[in-house]
C-alpha cells in the first residue's frame, strides 16, 4: 500500500517507421524513446502499432535504461492469416487471444510482467526491440509510445513533539 502524488507521462517514438525486411535478421530492430525525469517508476505501459505479415514470427521487447529486457510477446499467433499488433501492454490487460486482424489488439497483458522495471530510473534511453529471424515475411514498426508513472512525493505526516505535558 502506498500512497502519494502519483504523476504520469507518455511519450512518443519520434524515429518510427522502422522498416523490418521480407529477409530473415540475425539482429533486432530497435526504435527509441529519450525520457527525462528524476523519478523513479512505478507503473509502465506501451502501446505498439507493428504492421507484420506473419506476428508469429516477432518477438516484441522493451528495454530499461538500465538494460532490464522485458518481453512483450514472444512468437505469439500460430495461424499465418493473422497479421499486425495494434495495442497496448499493460499488466492489468486481457489474456493475449490470436483470433481475428489485427492479431493482436486492444489492451494485453505481456509476456512477462512490466512492474519489472518499477522502482528502476525513468531518466534515459528506453527501446522497443523487435526480432523477425524468419524468411518471407516483413512489416514495420509504424509508432509505438510509453506511459510512465512515478510516485512523485509520498504523503506524510507532520511529526510533532510534547514537552513538559501533563
Amino acid at each position: 500500500f502506498t500512497t502519494g502524488q502519483l504523476i504520469c507521462l507518455t511519450q512518443n517514438a519520434t524515429d518510427t517507421p522502422v522498416n523490418i525486411p521480407i529477409v530473415a535478421n540475425t539482429t533486432p530492430f530497435y526504435s527509441s524513446i529519450n525520457l527525462t525525469s528524476a523519478n523513479l517508476v512505478s507503473d509502465v505501459n506501451v502501446t505498439v502499432e507493428i504492421s507484420h505479415t506473419w506476428v508469429n514470427d516477432m518477438t516484441v521487447s522493451l528495454i530499461s535504461p538500465t538494460g532490464t529486457e522485458i518481453q512483450l510477446v514472444s512468437r505469439p499467433c500460430t495461424n499465418a492469416s493473422l497479421l499486425d499488433i495494434i495495442a497496448t501492454f499493460d499488466d492489468s490487460g486481457s489474456t493475449l487471444a490470436c483470433a481475428t486482424n489485427p492479431a493482436i489488439s486492444g489492451t494485453i497483458k505481456p509476456l512477462q510482467l512490466l512492474s519489472g522495471f518499477n522502482g528502476q530510473p525513468i531518466n534515459g534511453i528506453w527501446k522497443l526491440k523487435v526480432l523477425d529471424p524468419y524468411n518471407e515475411d516483413g512489416g514495420a514498426i509504424n509508432s509505438w509510445s510509453l506511459n510512465i508513472c512515478a510516485m512523485a512525493s509520498p504523503l506524510a505526516v507532520v511529526d510533532n513533539s510534547l514537552a513538559n505535558f501533563t
